[in-house]
């Protein structure tokens, strides 16, 4: 299997208001009020402010709104990224030098064995040895929780070792929301793409770009689109329209207190997970 974990299963409650009649009425005249309740609700849910967030159609979405968008790049300026991040994240990227100018590197992890694990320690060591190899590095990307090996990185001690150098992060958390105990904002993060159609159980078209209240004007608004005095959707709205037919009322099922507790139930037995690679479909 390409793809660990693309989407999670559903409960009846969401599945049913996917497929329920009169979805083309409810875009025209009920959307709006909808999803305004819907993203209050995700805020709280992963202990965000309302006006930081706004619903995409995916963590690719918004992470590709993010690597795109960053406007603090300049010619020469380099951006690094690992090997193990999700193929349209590196494609992302890439792209950068393009876009912007840049030199993008990427970064190989090192290979644990059975004798020697790759533990906590040698991430962070890894980490600042790309940096301080790389000294004109401006922007990092980092993937919470991997989909194809299953390890989970000590993201808020990167992150601070990276904002030490002058480096800001953006972060993949497309596989640690639902899997893991987290809070966004404890994460060091500013700027985070979210699933919630995986380990939530949110309809599949369901994700999250969380932009820190702050630091907004430093992600472009789309093809230059004005902006109005209204927070976070202000510049990003744009990411919503198509996302009308991913949900009906579910979004209020998908992130139910039912929902939070299998969360919550699954974390111990992940996070003691041993930090490692693993053979893809195994």
């Amino acid at each position: 299997m390409g793809h660990h974990g693309y989407s999670g299963a559903k409960r009846i409650q969401t599945s049913d208001g996917i497929h329920k009649p009169g979805k083309h009425l409810f875009a025209r005249l009920q959307y709006s009020e909808t999803y305004r309740g819907i993203r209050d609700t995700v805020a709280g849910f992963l202990n965000v402010g309302t006006d930081e967030i706004a619903l995409t159609r995916g963590a690719t979405e918004a992470l590709q709104a993010l690597i795109g968008g960053y406007n603090k790049l300049k010619p020469g300026d380099t951006v690094l990224y690992a090997d193990l991040d999700y193929s349209e994240m590196k494609n992302a990227m890439r792209w950068l030098e393009k876009r912007r100018g840049v030199k993008a590197v990427k970064l190989t992890f090192p290979e644990p064995t059975a004798d020697k694990p790759l533990a906590e320690q040698d991430i962070l060591s890894f980490y600042e040895k790309a940096l301080s190899a790389n000294p004109g590095t401006k922007l990092l990307l980092l993937t919470h929780l991997n989909n194809w090996t299953g390890l989970i990185i000590p993201v808020a001690r990167i992150s601070k070792m990276a904002r030490e150098r002058g480096v800001e992060v953006i972060l993949d958390a497309a596989h640690s929301v639902g899997q893991v105990d987290l809070k966004l904002n404890a994460l060091g993060c500013d700027f985070i793409g979210v699933n919630l159609h995986k380990w939530v159980g949110a309809p599949i078209g369901c994700g999250v770009i969380y932009i820190k209240k702050d630091r907004i004007d430093e992600i472009d608004p789309y093809m230059g689109k004005p902006s109005v005095s209204r927070g976070h959707q202000r510049s990003h709205r744009h990411w919503n329209s198509e996302f009308r037919r991913a949900h009906g009322d579910t979004g209020r099922h998908c992130l139910s207190q039912q929902d939070r507790h299998r969360s919550q139930r699954r974390t111990p037995e992940i996070s003691q997970k041993p930090l490692g690679r693993t053979t893809p479909g195994k």
